[in-house]
């Protein structure tokens, strides 16, 4: 058409590898984009040298409002602590099935897994069979789907979060743990890498094996001084990087050189 474009990669194609069929068709398409924009600085640069791209890239991460949370507190049936936690869509991608061989290794050290979010539907019959085997499976708590006002009451019923996600681009759920004033854990992938900086305001995995999420949970448990003030970081690293209007700032940025 001979219309100006941007284009926005946005999931997490590159870590997975899961572009490889659609290759030839967004290197053509980069090629003819005026601006590219991607959400974290690894995807930005693997995407520039994968699809040989010459025009402008910026990375734009996702961002965090607290006007989209509930004040009122979300009623939650008694469980034991100390509760681990983690929200998110629940599959394998996201580590949940890393987190589950964790928790029972960590059972009953930690007295509770609270998982907020439902099975994505491919793996529900997978997880079904996953959680009938393990014994300490009454003391796992899922929510299924909830209102996202109510996500943050339920984030801030935790001692400690953990998303051992494979991948990741710029993950909301982790945004949101980092602001619950929650000591948060999460795998070094992605955008990740650009919202913690290990033991200063969270604390990253390396590796998302189960042994490495017992290892850190311990750790964190074990010096809760050191946790509570990487939790209060990360609040403050969030409130001040992660704002809306950050981000919308660096969207009209791109819009402008867009339109020049």
């Amino acid at each position: 058409t001979g219309i100006p474009y941007m284009m926005s990669f946005r999931g997490t194609d590159f870590t997975l590898e899961t572009f490889a069929d659609e290759l030839a068709a967004n290197r053509l398409a980069a090629e003819g984009a005026k601006i590219c924009t991607f959400n974290n600085e690894e995807a930005r640069r693997l995407g520039a040298s994968l699809f040989a791209i010459r025009c402008p890239t910026f990375a734009i991460p996702n961002s965090f409002d607290w006007s989209e949370f509930s004040k009122l507190p979300v009623a939650l049936p008694s469980r034991p602590h100390p509760i681990l936690g983690m929200c998110a869509n629940l599959w394998r991608v996201a580590g949940t099935d890393q987190l589950l061989t964790a928790f029972e290794q960590l059972y009953p050290e930690v007295q509770t897994l609270l998982l907020v979010g439902e099975f994505w539907k491919q793996e529900a019959l997978y997880f079904q069979k996953r959680l009938s085997s393990l014994a300490c499976r009454d003391h796992i708590v899922i929510t299924g789907w909830v209102p996202h006002e109510s996500v943050m009451g339920y984030l801030r019923s935790c001692d400690v979060l953990v998303f051992p996600s494979v991948a990741d681009g710029s993950p909301n759920k982790v945004l949101e743990g980092l602001a619950s004033g929650v000591p948060v854990i999460a795998a070094a992938v992605g955008g990740i890498r650009d919202m913690i900086t290990d033991g200063v305001d969270g604390f990253l995995l390396s590796d998302p094996h189960p042994n490495a999420i017992v290892e850190k949970v311990q750790y964190v448990l074990q010096h809760q001084s050191l946790a509570s003030e990487c939790a209060h970081r990360a609040q403050d690293r969030i409130a001040r990087e992660f704002t809306h209007e950050r981000e919308y700032a660096q969207w009209k940025d791109c819009y402008r050189i867009l339109l020049q």
